[in-house]
């Protein structure tokens, strides 16, 4: 995490009378559902490395403890979304989160991501209601776009066909 980043979560860290290691499993709590979407849209990030601000900034190393459930959970989406590292994650995590409480205040942002959360969990009951599952799109030869997604239920036969 680059300088200023690290700046801006010590604040809010402080703001919320915490440690910045608990603040961060705090915010990485609040955005499970974000991780979880990212994860359910299936767009693997194929090891790429992703910088944070300015690539000659210096770097600052911070330590969270997340409990063993939540560690299970981003070790999941790591794999899931193959991304280059579990702290990357979390840092996005991170950004996404300080740069929404910047832009509409604490408390408004809170709020955004508990609705947000509470319409992803319905969606999930749903497709479970439904016993259908989407599984990643298909294509007949490897490109950059797929030519057709296949819907699955849980037994894995193929509930829908689309063309794209």
């Amino acid at each position: 995490m680059n300088e200023s980043s690290l700046r801006k979560l010590e604040k809010f860290a402080k703001d919320l009378k915490k440690s910045v290691s608990s603040t961060v499993v705090e915010i990485f709590v609040n955005m499970l559902t974000y991780l979880e979407k990212k994860e359910h849209s299936f767009k693997e990030e194929a090891g790429k490395y992703g910088l944070l601000g300015n690539p000659d900034d210096t770097r600052a190393h911070i330590h969270v403890y997340l409990p063993q459930e939540l560690h299970r959970k981003l070790k999941q989406v790591h794999q899931d979304l193959d991304s280059f590292s579990m702290a990357q994650i979390l840092r996005d995590i991170i950004e996404v989160y300080l740069k929404g409480c910047i832009k509409t205040g604490v408390e408004e942002y809170k709020r955004r991501v508990a609705r947000t959360n509470k319409r992803w969990n319905e969606k999930k009951r749903r497709l479970a209601k439904m016993k259908i599952r989407i599984v990643r799109h298909l294509s007949d030869k490897p490109s950059t776009f797929p030519l057709f997604s296949v819907t699955y239920d849980n037994f894995y036969s193929p509930c829908a066909i689309r063309l794209l």
